[in-house]
């Protein structure tokens, strides 16, 4: 009854057969279990700290692209300062804040 307008049921022997390679091996166990692995990254604070002094207002992403570190590190010290003192925070909104040096 094939007329070409559908697609054949394969057998179950012709779908295993495809989804083995070359070695004999299924694709799908090519893939092992995936590892999580903890990174760390620390912000230079000498460093961090003369770039805000040295600016009128900074941002996370400022900070982090200056100081070439993730911007959820930056964002992290830069809350830190706020709680010291160093740095206050003067406009933004919904986590995307501006922060003066406090000197200012």
């Amino acid at each position: 009854m094939p007329d070409g307008m559908g697609t054949k049921n394969k057998s179950l022997s012709t779908n295993e057969k495809n989804q083995k390679g070359k070695d004999g091996k299924n694709k799908k166990d090519k893939k092992g279990p995936s590892e999580k692995r903890e990174v760390s990254v620390t912000i230079n604070q000498n460093e961090a700290e003369k770039i805000i002094q040295n600016s009128k207002v900074i941002t996370a992403h400022d900070l982090a692209k200056q100081t070439n570190v993730k911007i959820s590190t930056a964002n992290a010290f830069l809350v830190k300062s706020l709680n010291e003192g160093s740095v206050k925070r003067v406009g933004g909104f919904s986590g995307h804040h501006i922060y003066v040096p406090a000197s200012q």
